[in-house]
């Protein structure tokens, strides 16, 4: 009998051993896989392409930590989650950009795509990108290539084909090519008839940002051919190449030669000697451009425009109402100047001046 019992408690035993080893490889088994699940999500949360910003409730501010993120990451992926379009795209714009990668734009559709595209190309001066961009688009992607190389491509001018472009292009390289080679016969292709669209970029390129100078240009009348000899003449020294002008712009050319022989700082007083030591030509050019600043000081102060009138040159005068209006907030001020390009200025420099 106590045979028995000892064999049914060693079978009791080897059971309870049986089951306690269920039970534990069971617990492990558990814990092993809720410390798999704890590390994935982890993984997640360390390596997901919207750590931080998926918390973020209002839309506009999702959309700029993910912009953040994208941008510091150089990760355009995190642009994908950006619920509204247009955000996603300026996302992906500014990526795309930062980086130079033209390939981060398909993450984009139709215009989007092109106009990412095209602002690639333009900031890297890539003018192959811009046979990716819709045709519409194609010769705006063109120009601004062009613009960002300084108009140095004969090549990117002529892959443009809107016309306008095109030529405001092409005529915008001969003018480089002129002044980059010294070689006049490039101001020879220019355009021989005023336009003033393609001569506002030669004066831009030519660096004469400042009011009275561009509005001299606009006063004497100068054609695109005719601006490219007065630059090319000041920047090689030759002042023989004023002489292919007409007779009133090589006046102008000629007078940025000459210098005063009186070396005296001009004054009110000894203005009119200084300006005597110039050629009868282009003595009026000294007057004017001497008193430009007087006439424009005394114009604000007094708020009349009409001490402008003084002023003999018309190219300084227009200069003159110009500042008058801009300081004085008063476009009227600008039905004064008789030139339609440069009253349309005046009107929009008001504007602007005045935002």
């Amino acid at each position: 009998m106590q045979k028995e019992t000892a064999k049914d408690a060693s079978k009791d035993k080897a059971a309870n051993r049986v089951v306690v080893g269920r039970r534990e490889r069971m617990l492990l088994y558990i814990g092993a896989t809720a410390a798999l699940v704890l590390l994935a999500l982890a993984f997640a949360l360390l390596y997901s392409p919207n750590t931080g910003c998926n918390n973020i409730i209002v839309a506009g501010q999702k959309a700029s930590c993910l912009s953040s993120e994208a941008l510091s990451t150089g990760n355009a992926s995190y642009c994908s989650s950006i619920a509204q379009y247009g955000p996603r795209s300026s996302c992906v714009d500014a990526v795309a950009q930062k980086l130079s990668y033209v390939s981060d734009c398909k993450l984009l559709n139709g215009s989007y795509y092109s106009g990412c595209v095209a602002s690639v190309a333009v900031q890297s001066a890539n003018a192959t990108a811009c046979t990716l961009v819709n045709s519409s688009s194609r010769s705006l992607c063109y120009y601004g290539v062009a613009k960002t190389q300084n108009y140095t491509s004969k090549s990117t001018c002529a892959a443009i084909d809107n016309a306008t472009l095109g030529n405001e292009c092409t005529y915008a390289y001969l003018y480089q090519r002129a002044i980059g080679t010294g070689n006049g016969s490039y101001c020879g292709m220019e355009p021989q008839t005023q336009n003033g669209t393609y001569l506002s970029e030669l004066i831009t390129l030519s660096g004469n940002t400042s009011i009275a100078d561009s509005s001299i240009f606009y006063a004497y009348n100068m054609t695109p051919e005719d601006f490219c000899y007065y630059s090319l003449a000041k920047s090689t020294l030759n002042e023989s190449l004023c002489g292919v002008m007409p007779e009133s712009q090589s006046g102008l050319c000629y007078a940025a030669f000459y210098k005063p022989s009186n070396t005296t700082n001009v004054t009110a007083e000894n203005l009119t000697e200084v300006c005597d030591s110039y050629p009868s030509d282009v003595r009026s050019l000294c007057l004017s451009s001497s008193q430009i600043g007087e006439a424009v000081t005394s114009a604000i102060a007094n708020k009349n425009a009409t001490y402008c009138n003084q002023i003999s040159e018309l190219g300084y005068r227009y200069s003159c109402f110009i500042d008058v209006a801009e300081q004085l907030g008063q476009s009227s001020i600008c039905g004064d100047i008789t030139n339609a390009s440069i009253r349309s200025y005046c009107y929009s420099s008001v504007a602007n001046y005045s935002t």
